[in-house]
């Protein structure tokens, strides 16, 4: 939409020197007669023009990535919704533990209370950042309809000059606008620094936690890494997982925190909500029949997410 407003505008100059042409032989004012425009008008018209003409791609640029961002919001939602599934399966799972009724009934009403205010939080966010991004656009598009017209009325040569140099300072607050736009998105989407959990080690350039003794289901670890403090893991790149296996036992099967359950084919991270960053496929795997991934030997495989083996946590929840 942003474009054609451009192209629109400079349209408009250019019909604009037409109509000055035509309107100075009865007039008799001192104006710029565009007869030949390429000859008489191009190194003037260009030297001014080639600045706004470049900051064109460049504010576009900006507003896609800003669409392509707060379509990774709608991705961490859906972590989170996954998250609280996780919680629920460990409320179950806790019932062992419970010894009444009235205990068990406070401990899930306090669980309940947790996991919305949790969900309504990171909803109202991603509703504020839409609000402020729509707000933005709909001032941008406001001004540039202010600038662009003027120049639809005749004007002379001083006057054009005049109108070039608003154009210039429009310009420049757009930008600073834009820069804004940056800034309140990084302020709501940014995820304060917190403490690595005591059980983890650094590996490579990330903490991890392997467990070598217990085995869980795929659901049942995503819990146990969360209560730690953490995630079941994703691998950031070959380096990270080279270093990761020479810490786990060989021929053993590990959980990943990669899985398919959003979208069957789409392997995400449950950490970070992303696409996976590498995928190290078994020449049998995926299978597109299995939703969560396992390691061993430096290889992965999707499997059942029922069947019981080992799992790595991550302390971050960045990949």
């Amino acid at each position: 939409m942003l474009k054609l407003i451009y192209f629109s505008g400079f349209v408009l100059i250019i019909l604009s020197f037409h109509v000055i042409s035509a309107n100075s032989q009865d007039n008799g004012r001192s104006i710029c007669l565009l007869e030949d425009p390429p000859n008489q008008c191009g190194d003037f018209c260009l030297t001014k023009l080639h600045p706004m003409i470049d900051l064109i791609p460049v504010t576009n640029s900006k507003l896609e990535r800003i669409q392509s961002e707060q379509q990774a919001l709608r991705v961490k939602l859906l972590a989170v919704q996954f998250t609280v599934e996780a919680q629920r399966i460990a409320v179950q799972n806790s019932l062992k533990n419970i010894t009444t009724k009235g205990e068990f009934g406070a401990r899930l009403n306090e669980t309940e209370r947790k996991l919305r205010a949790e969900n309504s939080e990171l909803k109202n966010q991603l509703q504020l950042l839409r609000t402020k991004i729509e707000d933005q656009e709909s001032a941008i598009k406001t001004k540039l309809d202010a600038l662009l017209e003027p120049l639809s009325k005749t004007i002379t040569k001083d006057d054009f000059q005049a109108k070039l140099n608003g154009m210039e300072a429009q310009l420049n607050m757009l930008q600073s606008t834009l820069s804004k736009i940056e800034d309140t998105k990084s302020n709501t989407t940014k995820i304060p620094t917190k403490p690595i959990p005591t059980m983890f080690q650094k590996i490579g350039e990330r903490y991890f936690y392997i467990e070598n003794n217990l085995n869980q289901t795929w659901h049942e670890a995503a819990v146990a890494c969360h209560r730690m403090g953490g995630f079941l893991a994703g691998i950031k790149d070959l380096k990270e997982l080279l270093a990761i296996q020479d810490r786990i036992k060989p021929h053993v099967w590990y959980w990943l925190g990669i899985n398919d359950l959003m979208t069957a084919g789409q392997f995400l991270s449950v950490a970070s909500g992303k696409p996976a960053e590498i995928l190290t496929w078994r020449s049998d795997s995926p299978n597109n029949e299995n939703r969560c991934v396992q390691l061993q030997n430096g290889d992965m495989s999707d499997w059942r997410c029922n069947d019981k083996v080992k799992f790595i946590c991550q302390a971050d929840s960045e990949v």
